[in-house]
């Protein structure tokens, strides 16, 4: 779910700009995808030319995945709440969507290496196992993929 407020009048793309093809962009440069599951009956946001959502699939293992919830700070200097899917998950996800033979040849190297940075802070920085008996709630399809996300070597 996305809830915003004070969006301009343009819409979604009021606050981000579309330099990158068709996938709007923030300031940094940082691509956004605006995402729902496939088989949401997603209602687009949509003011005129406005951002709309894509289907991926695999988004609900996200979705149902235990949240993590941290505090950080912005900025600005204000503490934000943010809640996330399961890293591991994330991870794993990740790693699912690069093998994917209908995903674009040109994302599929950024989404493994996702994949490999997510898990490396899962295992270091927050002390999480990547071992499929910690892990219940994944669907049958990501349990097989854990074994790939090994340890990086690089330091």
């Amino acid at each position: 779910m996305l809830a915003a407020t004070g969006v301009p009048r343009e819409g979604l793309l009021g606050i981000l700009r579309r330099d990158y093809g068709l996938n709007p962009t923030n300031d940094d440069g940082y691509i956004v995808d605006l995402l729902c599951a496939e088989t949401d009956n997603f209602q687009t946001m949509k003011v005129d030319a406005d951002v709309e959502a894509t289907g991926m699939p695999g988004v609900q293992w996200l979705l149902s995945s235990p949240p993590l919830e941290a505090i950080i700070i912005a900025e600005d200097g204000y503490p934000v709440r943010i809640v996330v899917p399961d890293p591991r998950t994330f991870a794993l996800h990740k790693l699912w969507v690069s093998r994917r033979p209908d995903r674009q040849t040109l994302k599929r190297p950024r989404d493994a290496t996702h994949a490999a940075v997510v898990s490396e802070l899962a295992r270091q920085y927050l002390q999480q196992s990547l071992v499929v008996k910690d892990m219940p709630w994944l669907p049958k399809d990501l349990k097989g993929l854990a074994k790939d996300l090994k340890p990086s070597k690089v330091r």
